[in-house]
């Protein structure tokens, strides 16, 4: 019976891991924050455009927050009191290409890259990206103190735990800055 304890343990853990599905993003973030600036109140700015689907803008902003306040800010009800303001923003892009020699190429180069064909016409090829960005500015200098954008390849955005995941990775190294872009897996909390 002893001897079953190691490999009851390895099951378990193997099937821990698996249960926990992490999502891998594409991250640049550019940074000006001084190293003597702490993290302190933050609130949110809308862009003019963001009023044509303020619910859609909300639910980017709360998707928003967890990253926010994981990396120390806190949010205040009163604009003209933050220290910061922040902007964010989500998109996703479908892109159909025909099925020619560099959609094959792109096949062979990216292994597991979406190769969706569409079953109205099978020469095209799906190519899907999902993008948030986030922007920190001075609230009176309106100086921006930090940028950051996350990629990774898939359908929707309309699935909050993938826009927190994809915000938290923007915030992963903050409040350093790589404009080289770097891969950056953040497990999805459901």
């Amino acid at each position: 019976m002893r001897p079953m304890a190691p490999i009851l343990m390895t099951l378990t853990l193997l099937c821990a891991c698996a249960a926990t599905p992490k999502l891998a993003s594409d991250v640049t973030a550019y940074s000006q924050w001084a190293s003597t600036r702490k993290p302190s109140t933050y609130a949110f700015e809308r862009l003019p455009g963001h009023g044509a689907r303020p619910e859609r803008q909300q639910e980017i902003e709360d998707a928003a927050r967890g990253a926010l306040e994981a990396a120390g800010f806190t949010p205040t009800a009163d604009n003209a009191g933050a220290d910061v303001v922040v902007q964010v923003s989500a998109r996703a892009r479908v892109t159909r290409t025909l099925g020619s020699s560099a959609a094959t190429r792109h096949r062979a180069a990216v292994p597991g890259a979406p190769n969706y064909f569409s079953t109205l016409n099978p020469n095209y090829l799906v190519i899907d990206l999902r993008e948030v960005a986030l922007l920190i500015r001075d609230r009176e200098s309106r100086d921006v103190l930090y940028g950051g954008r996350a990629s990774n390849r898939g359908r929707s955005l309309s699935d909050r735990a993938i826009l927190a995941a994809m915000f938290e990775a923007t915030m992963q190294d903050f409040p350093n800055g790589d404009l080289e872009s770097r891969p950056v897996a953040i497990q999805l909390k459901r």
